[in-house]
């Protein structure tokens, strides 16, 4: 099962928490949770998944903040968790995913803005209400479409 590269697992009626052994699928690049009826916090264990390139938890009831942590997954090329009950800021870390093309927390409880390290977020093309411009508190908010 360590060797597994991708798992999706959308649309399962899955309930509960994310098991924190996901972290055992050390070799997974893609992970696909969503439409299911996930609670509770992200887990930590996610972000021991280092070769993610796409992580998509959204149309779940995921509750507490999106995590510092999630830099930690420094090959993200999708990251979506929209429709969920993440509530407080987009952590700044998330201005160190280089690679990130794809960013998805609309239908949230986020408030505030992102920082400037939002404008690091080179490749990624801030669509409302993907994002949301008024969220985009620096000069590449002209990104926005």
């Amino acid at each position: 099962l360590r060797s597994i590269s991708t798992l999706n697992l959308e649309q399962n009626f899955l309930h509960g928490s994310i098991p924190f052994s996901i972290a055992n699928f050390q070799h997974l690049t893609k992970l696909d949770l969503d439409y299911n009826e996930l609670t509770g916090p992200i887990r930590e264990s996610i972000f021991d998944l280092i070769e993610l390139t796409w992580l998509d938890l959204d149309n779940n009831e995921f509750l507490g903040t999106l995590p510092y942590e999630v830099y930690q997954l420094s090959e993200l090329k999708l990251l979506s968790l929209w429709n969920n009950k993440l509530s407080g800021s987009v952590p700044e870390s998330l201005g160190r995913l280089q690679k990130l093309e794809a960013l998805f927390l609309d239908h949230n409880d986020l408030s505030g803005k992102c920082g400037v390290s939002m404008c690091n977020l080179r490749n990624v093309h801030f669509q409302h209400p993907t994002v949301g411009c008024d969220l985009v508190l620096c000069s590449c908010a002209s990104q926005c479409h």
